[in-house]
Formats: C-alpha cells, sequence, structure tokens
C-alpha cells in the first residue's frame, strides 16, 4: 500500500487588489475562504475575515504585523486540495454590524458536536470548520459577493521548507454596473452602463503557503 503524503500547512493572507475599488477611499468586505477537499473525510474547511480596503487595497502590514488578521488556516493537507475565495461587494454600516454579530454569535451558539476540530475567534477572525458562517452572512439581504476566486493546490510541490507565496486573479462574479443619469431634473433618465463583465479579471488576492511542524 503507498504510504500517504501528508503535510501541515500556515496559510495567511498577505495583500488583496480589486481594480473597480480604486476610487473608493474606504470600504468594508466580508472575506470568505474555503479548502476543499483538505484530506480524505473532510469536505471542506471555512475561514471569515472582516476586511476594509483602502482605495481597493489590503496589505499585510509593514510594522507590527497581527498574526490574528492575517490568519486564514493551520490545516493538515494531503494530495490535491483546492483554496476558494470570495469578497462581497462593499457593506454598508448595518450589514457589516449584521456580519460581525453573526461572526461571533453564531460561532459561541453553534453546538460543539457539530465541529469536526476547535475553533477560534481572535480580532475579528472567525475560524471554522464547516460553512455554517459562510451560509447565515450570504443570507443577509445587503450582502452579494463581488469577486470570486479558485484554485488547485498539489502538496508535491510542497518540501519541509516551503515557504510561498502565491497570486490568485480575483474574478467578478455578476456584471459591474454603473447608473448613468441624464435629462433634466425636471425629466430625469436612468441608464445602466456595464463596466466590469461577468467572469473577467479584477484585481488579486495573496496568500502565504507555509509547511509547519
Amino acid at each position: 500500500m503507498v504510504k500517504k503524503k501528508r503535510v501541515n500547512l500556515e496559510i495567511t493572507l498577505v495583500d488583496i487588489h480589486i481594480k473597480t475599488l480604486l476610487q473608493k477611499s474606504q470600504t468594508r468586505h466580508i472575506l470568505t475562504a474555503e479548502l476543499v477537499w483538505p484530506r480524505v473525510l473532510i469536505a471542506q474547511k471555512t475561514a471569515q475575515k472582516k476586511i476594509l480596503l483602502q482605495k481597493g487595497n489590503w496589505h499585510q502590514p509593514d510594522s507590527a504585523p497581527s498574526w490574528c488578521e492575517r490568519i486564514l488556516f493551520k490545516e493538515t493537507v494531503d494530495n490535491t486540495f483546492g483554496i476558494r475565495c470570495e469578497i462581497t461587494a462593499p457593506l454598508g454600516a448595518l450589514a457589516w454590524r449584521k456580519a460581525g454579530r453573526i461572526m461571533t454569535a453564531g460561532a459561541m451558539q453553534i453546538g460543539a458536536d457539530l465541529l469536526e476540530d476547535s475553533f477560534s475567534i481572535a480580532g475579528e477572525l472567525a475560524a471554522l470548520p464547516v460553512d455554517y458562517l459562510a451560509k447565515e452572512i450570504k443570507n443577509l439581504p445587503e450582502t452579494s459577493i463581488l469577486v470570486q476566486t479558485e484554485t488547485d493546490i498539489n502538496i508535491d510541490d510542497f518540501n519541509e521548507n516551503t515557504n510561498k507565496k502565491i497570486e490568485i486573479p480575483l474574478l467578478v462574479e455578476h456584471n459591474i454596473t454603473k447608473t448613468i443619469r441624464k435629462g433634466s431634473p425636471r425629466n430625469p433618465s436612468h441608464t445602466k452602463k456595464i463596466i466590469q463583465q461577468e467572469g473577467t479579471e479584477n484585481g488579486s488576492i495573496t496568500l502565504q503557503i507555509k509547511v509547519i511542524p
């Protein structure tokens, strides 16, 4: 029997760049990251973070970086698995507060018998091995997905010293439109112009993948 190769990985967030938000001074979002079939019998692991983008960008802090702000997963993986990420469209203040309450209260209320592993809440990060929180946040009426991405990872490319960054393109989930107002104040008219088509590239997300003991 062939012995399975397993490694322990730490996956952290390094950078997010969304082109259509470059003109926005600050926007609020929820990032949902998923490991797809990280190992046998485990179909999915999910982590979520509240993130603030400054002019469409989130960068790892240059000084005194917070590990709690960056960490997404510490997980055992085998063979080939996937990484999937989704970022919501900008959230208003109300939806931002509701999402925060769901991430905290939901994690506190979920029964221990539903969890395959333990979970933790650190700062504004809630990491759960099930998609409970992701579903709850997606059910918020104010929430929609702006960009998403997925990529395959094969651990045959790793060794005990692997510590590398991967940059993954972010793709538009639905057509992004802009409302154009015409006419006079007494007789206004509105048309919608597509500024970014569904499935096209709209930035990138960079992750750090490190093999740990």
